[in-house]
């Protein structure tokens, strides 16, 4: 009896939420709304919790129950994917997160493995939406990778889609819902973040944390309810991703753009440049971090090659994934190298300039005089003074002398080449 009345109680509430629902859009039509205006009301309105049973609630678990639970995780991807927790992939502009996303995808769909070395557990239906590549360029993407892995493209469940949702809108959420359940999505592809999420007003917050995490719950609440695992495409801050190419860093999770992301993510793959892409190359040297609150993570070096369109053949898609230890030991190198080369490039300025300061100090001892007579005339030390008249000796601009002092005793030196003394001008009052 108690049950069949809050029934009846229901079905009237929810019979005047539908009459207050469409009362309030007659009135906007008699005051010359438009039908997106009205239509945009009513499904807002109808996405609202409106019963008492469907409320916010707290219920609370025992620990004795909490204990026993299983809450164990299952894997799409082993070590790098699990199921049903929202994953993000960033990195900074052209630095082939669409393709990686799409390798992830096909690697998913097919049951091989992603990036070839990570191992798909369970095959599963993906939906890729892409609202900045186009079908052309994500179309040759996709072939290309397909072919890398030995597949036909035509036989995987992919479902692809190139107008991107706006998750404030609540019709646009909704037809996201639908098109989940009519394809039977499991995994997500959503691609770039910024153009799903943000529209013109929530762009004016994209700082702030708290107004984007209202737009991120509200993406996230579709997915939990759905059962999709999500995986966003998103970049890194400029500033970040200018310091780790020059640096040869690995990007962290705090170079997410915009506010929210990294405290949104529960699994993330970030990319970097270990070195700066040459243009029309087609080689990219790249990091590649992955981790996730679920204890899983790592870090590997990609050098992804795609060849060039004037290439025979066009372009393709081969990767290979490397060991970061060996990455890092390869960067420490360079910077040596390049250190080594800093140096030697400004030892190589220094006896340069002391040269010049030599050739002017020669004009007053044409004759020759010893190295620290040369080195004091011309303000240097001992030491940068005689490197720089070996250097002159090997260009063949000095060459060694004996100088005869007052007291009668001869010393080394050095003199301009060519030039022949008489007795007098070997005879110099200062010591040696």
């Amino acid at each position: 009896m108690l049950e069949a009345h809050v029934q009846q109680i229901e079905n009237h509430a929810e019979r005047r939420h539908v009459e207050s629902i469409l009362t309030t859009g007659l009135s906007k039509l008699k005051a010359n709304a438009s039908l997106d205006e009205v239509r945009e009301l009513i499904l807002s309105a109808s996405s609202t919790d409106w019963r008492p049973n469907q409320r916010f609630r707290l219920e609370g678990i025992p620990s004795s129950e909490f204990a026993t639970a299983d809450y164990r995780l299952d894997y799409w991807v082993d070590d790098v994917l699990t199921v049903g927790q929202p994953a993000i992939i960033a990195g900074q502009s052209k630095s082939l997160k669409t393709s990686i996303a799409i390798d992830l995808g096909i690697s998913i769909a097919s049951g091989g493995k992603f990036l070839g070395e990570h191992r798909v557990l369970r095959p599963g239906t993906v939906g890729v939406i892409s609202g900045e590549s186009g079908e052309a360029t994500l179309q040759n993407t996709a072939q290309r990778i397909c072919t890398c892995k030995g597949l036909d493209l035509a036989e995987l469940p992919i479902i692809w889609e190139f107008n991107i949702p706006q998750i404030s809108s609540p019709e646009h959420v909704q037809e996201l819902r639908r098109h989940i359940q009519r394809h039977k999505i499991e995994v997500l592809i959503l691609d770039p973040a910024y153009l799903a999420l943000l529209d013109e007003e929530s762009a004016k917050h994209a700082s702030n944390v708290f107004a984007m995490g209202a737009v991120l719950r509200q993406l996230s609440r579709l997915i939990a309810d759905l059962g999709v695992t999500l995986v966003l495409v998103h970049h890194v801050t400029k500033g970040a991703a200018r310091a780790n190419t020059r640096l040869g860093e690995p990007p962290e999770l705090e170079d997410m753009a915009m506010a929210g992301f990294a405290e949104f993510a529960r699994q993330w793959f970030l990319i970097g440049r270990r070195k700066a892409y040459v243009d029309n190359s087609g080689h990219h040297e790249l990091w590649f971090r992955w981790g996730g609150s679920a204890g899983h993570g790592g870090l590997s070096g990609l050098d992804i090659r795609e060849g060039r369109k004037k290439d025979v053949g066009g372009r393709y898609w081969q990767v290979t994934v490397r060991d970061a230890a060996e990455c890092f030991q390869e960067l420490e190198s360079k910077e040596e190298a390049r250190s080594r080369e800093k140096k030697e490039a400004k030892q190589e300025r220094e006896i340069e300039e002391d040269i010049q300061k030599l050739e002017t100090v020669f004009k007053k001892f044409p004759a020759g005089e010893t190295v620290r007579e040369l080195a004091a005339a011309a303000k240097l030390s001992n030491e940068r003074a005689r490197k720089a008249l070996n250097a002159m000796e090997d260009d063949k601009q000095a060459e060694r002398c004996e100088v005869t002092k007052a007291n009668g005793q001869t010393y080394p030196g050095f003199k301009p080449l060519g030039h022949t003394p008489d007795a007098q001008a070997h005879t110099h009052a200062h010591s040696p």
